[in-house]
């Protein structure tokens, strides 16, 4: 069945072929080697007596095995690849400025070294694909390439008014643009410059846990009968902020006094590296210190004691109704559970001295749905919802594209320098080409097809 409908294609375009080029033969106007239909599917009525075998076979042999999509298929497909000789970029393809506080344009589509204590610290639990994080152990490196959304972002960022109320960024893009490293490239650049930085990375991976297990749900004592505490994940996320920010935690004061029960309390000046230990420790009050934590955090940045990045992977995931039941079988709301309503309100302007960037996920979207991630729309409106949108709005959105002609090339250059394509015809033009089609400049499906090379 499968031959038969494979050779009717075939002859289905062998007759396209054959009837443009009889066209080609006729344009004179006074003979005509071909009588055709004008349905070009029908067999053509008569072949003229002065056509000799050898020419028509000539004509049968310029349609190919390979043509056996249509002219319009073949026009989607198609990608702009330059010619040979403008195909190799002339250009190394790392920096050797590993500082992100001083990358420009001029370091756009290279790479750059992250050192190890900050790759443990912004980018080993930063939420990227679990395939990113076994090519760093595989390449003995971490290297991330310099983007122009990131520089773009930075950019506005260093040029805002730092008194007014901090400003909501959104990137958004396909599923594997590269949202995700593009916003702990960000995040890696101001912790740097001294920010205080709440990333939240793992929140789709709290979800989806989350939605095969049972968690550890707790009517929440300040949102009573309202809101649920998930400790379990008040804790994972306690701990990556005293990994990122000690420091600033041993520094910042609380500017009242917390109870916690009738003999348990915590006086005014204490510092928040406490409440986070403490929160670590004594897991029913976890979500509780997150938020007080975010609540002194955002008086100090408003104090100009710091200033304050708040970066969130996935922030669509904060208006997801989850699959995360009750103990009466309820499903609830991701604004529901504590943890999650204490992170969204941290996009809201009612602090300064700061900024927010957070990323679009098609894969949040999708999650415990049948829609299909590669084809769900990743736009703000069509990911955010009108509950999402209204509630980040007035936001700028960033798109972040798949990867340029240069950053395609230099990708492909990083791995055959690390060995990651290891087959003679990737090493050569065409085969780079090969690669280019294949991924559609995908920075995830280039990282996947290679693997195969």
């Amino acid at each position: 069945m499968k031959r038969s409908i494979f050779a009717s294609g075939s002859y289905c375009q062998l007759l396209r072929q054959w009837t443009r080029h009889s066209r080609s033969l006729v344009s004179d106007g006074k003979q005509k080697a071909f009588c055709y239909h004008d349905n070009l599917l029908k067999l053509p009525r008569c072949i003229a007596p002065g056509i000799s075998t050898p020419v028509r076979e000539a004509r049968r042999s310029m349609c190919t095995v390979a043509e056996v999509g249509s002219e319009q298929q073949e026009e989607v497909f198609h990608i702009d690849i330059p010619d040979d000789k403008h195909t190799h970029i002339q250009v190394p393809f790392r920096t050797k400025e590993d500082d992100p506080t001083k990358h420009n344009m001029d370091h756009e589509g290279l790479f750059y070294n992250v050192h190890k204590e900050d790759y443990v610290k912004y980018f080993q639990f930063s939420g990227q694909w679990p395939d990113y994080l076994k090519n760093v152990k595989t390449f003995n490196e971490c290297a991330v390439m310099i983007r122009k959304p990131a520089l773009e972002v930075c950019e506005m960022i260093d040029s805002m008014n730092m008194n007014h109320p901090a400003v909501n960024i959104v990137f958004y893009g396909k599923l594997g643009s590269g949202k995700t490293l593009t916003l702990a490239h960000v995040v890696h650049t101001y912790a740097k410059q001294g920010w205080f930085t709440v990333h939240v990375p793992m929140l789709i991976e709290l979800l989806r846990k989350k939605a095969y297990t049972t968690p550890e749900l707790i009517p929440s004592k300040f949102f009573e009968g309202q809101k649920y505490d998930m400790n379990d994940a008040a804790v994972t996320w306690l701990k990556f902020c005293k990994l990122q920010n000690p420091e600033h935690l041993e520094a910042l004061k609380t500017t009242k006094e917390y109870s916690w029960t009738e003999r348990e309390a915590c006086t005014e000046g204490t510092s928040l590296l406490e409440i986070t230990t403490f929160g670590i420790e004594r897991r029913v009050f976890a979500s509780d210190c997150v938020g007080i934590i975010l609540r002194e955090l955002k008086l100090a940045a408003s104090d100009k004691k710091i200033k304050l990045l708040v970066a969130a992977d996935g922030i669509n995931g904060f208006f997801k109704a989850t699959k995360i039941p009750t103990n009466d079988k309820k499903l609830l709301n991701a604004q529901e559970i504590t943890i999650f309503h204490y992170l969204a309100n941290m996009f809201q302007p009612t602090w300064s001295n700061g900024a927010c960037v957070g990323t679009l996920c098609p894969a949040v979207a999708c999650l415990n749905t049948e829609m299909d991630r590669y084809r769900s729309p990743y736009t703000p409106q069509a990911l955010l919802q009108k509950e999402g949108f209204e509630y980040l709005d007035p936001f700028i959105p960033v798109l972040v594209p798949d990867y340029t002609t240069k950053e395609v090339y230099n990708c492909l250059e990083y791995y055959l320098d690390r060995k990651w394509i290891q087959r003679p015809q990737g090493q050569t033009e065409e085969g780079k080409k090969e690669l280019i089609l294949l991924s559609n400049k995908n920075p995830l499906e280039l990282m996947s097809i290679c693997s195969y090379w």
